[in-house]
Parts: structure tokens; sequence; C-alpha cells
């Protein structure tokens, strides 16, 4: 799969627990691409505004299903879910079916990310 990256953020310091949870949620998208999509492309890009950082993950693929999107056995999408409402953010999945799938993924800055202790 092509993946095209583009980060718009990438020179800006995030608090540790707000750069693992983006990293995880990449991950785990670009997953669900690879094995469910039978996409031929993914775009990812990051970026940040004065207010929030966004994360989007494109594909070209089938599309996800409003079942899949609901579907309880879903359990990489509803742990997205639950690791980015933690940080008072949302996420957005959207597909069409032969149109690929889009997620939009966004965490307020201003939100209180709890420090790592050492």
């Amino acid at each position: 799969i092509v993946c095209a990256l583009k980060l718009d953020a990438a020179d800006e310091a995030l608090p540790p627990a707000l750069a693992t949870a983006l990293f995880r949620v990449t991950q785990e998208l670009l997953v669900n691409v690879a094995m469910h999509a039978e996409a031929s492309r993914v775009y990812v890009k990051l970026s940040r505004d004065q207010t929030c950082i966004t994360l989007t993950v494109e594909d070209d693929g089938r599309g996800i299903t409003a079942d899949e999107l609901h579907s309880t056995r879903s359990l990489g999408l509803l742990g997205i879910q639950e690791r980015i409402r933690a940080l008072g953010g949302t996420v957005v999945i959207s597909g069409a079916q032969g149109e690929g799938t889009t997620a939009v993924v966004q965490v307020p800055l201003n939100h209180a990310v709890p420090e790592e202790s050492d």
C-alpha cells in the first residue's frame, strides 16, 4: 500500500501522553487499512492549529460500512475512541462503498493531559 505522509505539526513538541496516544491511534488505523480496506493508497496527515491537533488517515479502499463502524466486535475502533475521549478529543470515521474510508481525530491542545512520571 502506497502511503503518503504530511506532518505539519512535527516540529512542535507535544505532551508525552498525547504524542503516545496519537502514535497508537495512527498505528491502529494503519493496521485496519492493511487488514480490511483493500486499499492501494493511504494518506496520513498530522496538523496543528492554535486550538487542536488533527490526525487524518484516508484510504482509497472499499469503504467502511455502517455495520462495521458500530459493531461491538470492532475492538480496535472502540479502543481508538476511548483513548481519544480520555484526552477530550473526538474521532469521526466515515466511508462510502468503493470510495474509501476517512478517520479524523481531533484533540484540543488546552485539554489537561496528565504528565508521565519518571
